[in-house]
């Protein structure tokens, strides 16, 4: 029996480049755009109207924002997933935009098949049962999911967004050695060829972009959130952490303040 085709909404000011983008996804995955909406109104009748698996939105929009759809979906049962694409950088609006409840952050330009694996990703995730972790087992005795959570509101804190591709998987790596600590005496052995597993991608692909992602933290340093969390562990002489010690040190940051057993 065929699959289900995923039936995606574009919201975006742009509309001549929303007709040119529905055409190069529908080419690219086995999907339909159902709908092109030009302003926030238009977008909020139309996940209202048709039942809707993904919403690309940005944030610029009339009548009523990309923020102020993400807040009125909120609470919708069978919400869409909901990517954000969009040329709006700034953290504060990538963490409302999270807070929302957005499953993805994109940054234009980006191409339609970049764009392609975002809604591949989110969807993912939409359709993930709420009691399971993407990729690890779970211990009964631990709620993943909360733990994922606090994962993700602690890196972005420190001023790792979700635009980042070492966001993702700083996220999996954390959570990997949280629930088997084993992970940090293998970093380069192990924990990168696991976390490349889960996003089907290249070991040295997770190295550079974790890197790169603990780089762009530190050259936007939230002083305050890095001190509490690191502290005395960073030596000024040398800058930012390697990619194992933030790993460690937001490991064993969780570890204490959500008291998850060691294993």
């Amino acid at each position: 029996m065929a699959s289900q085709r995923l039936r995606i909404l574009l919201a975006d000011q742009d509309e001549k480049q929303s007709r040119y983008r529905a055409s190069a996804l529908r080419a690219l995955g086995d999907c339909d755009v159902v709908g092109i909406a030009k302003d926030g109104r238009t977008a909020m009748e139309l996940i209202q109207q048709h039942q809707i698996d993904v919403v690309v939105l940005d944030i610029v929009l009339a009548y009523r924002d990309g923020l102020a759809v993400l807040e009125d979906t909120q609470d919708m049962p069978d919400r869409p997933a909901m990517v954000v694409l969009t040329a709006l950088s700034e953290d504060s609006v990538i963490q409302r935009s999270m807070a929302f409840g957005a499953s993805d952050y994109v940054l234009k330009p980006t191409s339609d098949a970049e764009l392609m694996r975002h809604i591949a990703r989110a969807v993912e995730q939409r359709n993930m049962p709420p009691s399971t972790g993407r990729v690890y087992e779970s211990s009964s005795e631990v709620d993943w999911t909360h733990v994922e959570d606090q994962i993700c509101r602690v890196i972005q804190n420190i001023g790792i967004m979700p635009h980042l591709q070492g966001y993702y998987y700083l996220k999996t790596a954390i959570l990997l050695v949280l629930q088997d600590s084993s992970y940090l005496s293998s970093i380069t052995q192990r924990l990168y060829p696991s976390v490349a597993q889960a996003y089907d991608t290249l070991p040295g692909r997770v190295e550079r972009s974790i890197r790169h992602a603990i780089e762009h933290a530190w050259n936007r340093a939230n002083v305050e959130v890095i001190d509490r969390i690191f502290g005395y562990t960073i030596d000024e002489r040398k800058g930012k952490p390697t990619n194992s010690a933030f790993i460690a040190r937001v490991a064993e940051h969780l570890r204490l303040s959500q008291n998850i057993p060691s294993v």
